[in-house]
């Protein structure tokens, strides 16, 4: 009885909040939408006053961008291998850890990298936006 007892603490402190689930699924939907080429479904995600590495990029910066990397390779490929959600009150911290593969869509990649992601996230109107984000190439 204490073992299942202790068995449930466990499996409900591993669950998700709702607003970690819509996260996750804002960044699943971003990454299907970098995979398909699809800048629209990747720009929906992104809030008006987006800014990207220190300001280097805007959001019309960015979808010019995601247009480019899609023109230049035929298929792009995304896995994420880490995933750490902070949410307080209406705004999210969010980091993530990438493979990213492009070319041809031939045998073999003929580039890749692993690129680790630090965002911040707003929820408006129900929404949660990405509004900031940072990368760094590692490999």
């Amino acid at each position: 009885m204490l073992g299942a007892a202790f068995l449930g603490a466990i499996l409900a402190s591993c669950q998700r909040s709702s607003d970690e689930e819509q996260l996750l699924q804002a960044i699943d939907a971003m990454e299907i939408a970098v995979e398909a080429g699809e800048t629209s479904d990747f720009m929906e995600y992104l809030a008006e006053d987006f800014t990207a590495n220190d300001g280097e990029l805007d959001r019309t910066a960015m979808q010019r961008l995601h247009v480019a990397q899609s023109l230049a390779y035929t298929h792009i490929g995304v896995v994420r291998t880490g995933t750490d959600i902070q949410v307080t009150d209406q705004r999210a911290n969010v980091q993530i850890t990438l493979l990213l593969e492009g070319g041809s869509g031939r045998w073999l990649p003929e580039r890749g990298s692993s690129i680790e992601i630090s965002s911040g996230w707003r929820l408006r109107d129900g929404e949660w936006k990405c509004v900031n984000a940072q990368w760094e190439r590692k490999l």
